[in-house]
């Protein structure tokens, strides 16, 4: 290694896991960062989760009696990642995403650059992305990632509050992205360091005779998805003139389930999901925070 794992530290939150991919997931990351904590939302396997640690001795397992979603867990992790001093980047993972052995020793090559909030690699689902597809690029700077895979400066979450705590699940990686930029940080994609990421069951219909991608997530799922794409509009003031495209896409997108199994069920939990974003309430601090640090980089 040309860098010191102990700078890095992992989070990988499960919930009914597949047992083999997150095998897989723990023998890269713990050959890669000094400890991974491991937050478990009540998983219906846990017994074979607390056996699967046992052969990780870097791995901390905190056992949840609730599923608690996503920012609560990465949160918590960022304290512990404190702990003992040295830590300065968090590496987020999903439970079922599979790393490529030398990513941190690539990512490592840029841990010196200060305007740098965010290290992320290629994601890749096999179900969707062609084989062929290539970037010129080594790297470069873009404008969002999802969690997974997404290398995290520790000063940069802290100073920006963390991850919302609100959004559970989807949307809460957008929503970090999108204030790390707001405030002047930069995220920078590894192109040659490939993810294998799976985006729930993609299949290709016809739909009036052009090829449309449904995902088949669960109801719940939807609903999450669709009341934190209103907040995460309302949150950073993205209104329907300047960002029709944006509000265009969640409709189409509520339509398309309807060709999903149990689409009516999901099409319905979707709208409610749409109305509730509209009555969350948004963090009173998220405003002035965001002025203060706009004074800064000004000043």
């Amino acid at each position: 290694m040309t860098y010191s794992s102990e700078l890095v530290k992992s989070v990988v939150v499960t919930y009914n896991p597949d047992i083999k991919l997150l095998t897989h997931n723990l023998d890269s990351l713990t050959q890669q960062v000094s400890s991974v904590f491991l937050y478990d939302n009540a998983s219906k396997n846990r017994d074979e989760i607390i056996e699967l640690v046992k052969n990780f001795p870097t791995v901390k397992l905190f056992l949840n009696d609730e599923n608690l979603g996503l920012p609560i867990n990465y949160n918590r992790a960022t304290t512990e990642a404190k702990c003992g001093g040295g830590c300065e980047w968090l590496l987020t993972m999903d439970q079922d995403s599979q790393l490529p052995n030398d990513y941190i020793e690539c990512a490592s090559r840029y841990f010196i650059q200060d305007d740098i909030a965010i290290i992320c690699p290629l994601e890749r689902d096999d179900d969707i992305t062609p084989a062929n597809e290539s970037h010129e690029e080594a790297c470069e700077f873009v404008e969002r990632c999802i969690s997974s895979g997404s290398l995290n400066r520790i000063s940069t979450l802290e100073s920006l509050g963390g991850f919302d705590e609100e959004m559970f699940i989807d949307m809460v990686d957008f929503d970090y992205c999108k204030t790390v930029r707001e405030l002047g940080h930069k995220i920078l994609r590894l192109n040659n360091c490939i993810m294998k990421h799976k985006i729930g069951q993609c299949e290709i219909i016809s739909v009036f005779g052009k090829p449309k991608m449904i995902f088949n997530h669960s109801p719940l799922r939807r609903y999450y998805y669709f009341r934190n794409s209103i907040y995460y509009a309302r949150k950073h003031a993205l209104t329907f003139k300047n960002n029709r495209q944006f509000y265009m896409a969640l409709v189409k997108g509520l339509i398309l389930i309807l060709y999903e199994k149990n689409g009516v069920r999901k099409f319905f939990m979707g709208l409610k999901g749409l109305l509730e974003g509209f009555r969350m309430k948004l963090p009173r601090c998220y405003t002035s925070n965001l002025l203060n640090q706009e004074r800064k980089l000004i000043s």
